[in-house]
């Protein structure tokens, strides 16, 4: 319609241009590739930084795992500690009761090792 009316179209590419516009789109080109060499270190180094988060995870994994356990040991440590009274208890009435089997042996002048001895205590 524009060249009806005798007017020449738009161009949407002109001749004269053409070189200021080749180095624009080459610098243009050259940041993008700049960029797109700088974005392949950037995910590089998000694959490597996941590997490692995937690797600590792991370990405080196992971490946890080995506190749990200790936590175990340390709660039968308790529960034995907390029944030892009892059991030492259990364990020396045994041993009383010898000592008391001892000393009645003992009474009416039963000799110990070549010494006379009483209930009361030992006569020199």
């Amino acid at each position: 319609m524009a060249a009806a009316k005798g007017m020449q179209p738009e161009l949407l590419y002109n001749p004269t241009d053409t070189p200021k516009q080749d180095t624009t789109m080459e610098r243009k080109l050259q940041e993008i590739l700049v960029v797109g060499k700088r974005l392949e270190g950037i995910d590089s180094n998000i694959s490597s930084l996941a590997e490692k988060t995937k690797s600590i995870i792991t370990d405080i994994a196992g971490f946890r795992t080995q506190v749990s356990g200790l936590k175990q040991q340390v709660s039968d440590i308790e529960d034995h500690l907390n029944t030892a009274p009892d059991r030492d208890h259990e364990l020396l009435c045994p041993r009383t009761k010898l000592i008391d089997l001892e000393d009645r042996c003992r009474r009416d002048s039963v000799q110990f090792f070549g010494i006379l001895e009483r209930a009361e205590g030992v006569d020199i």
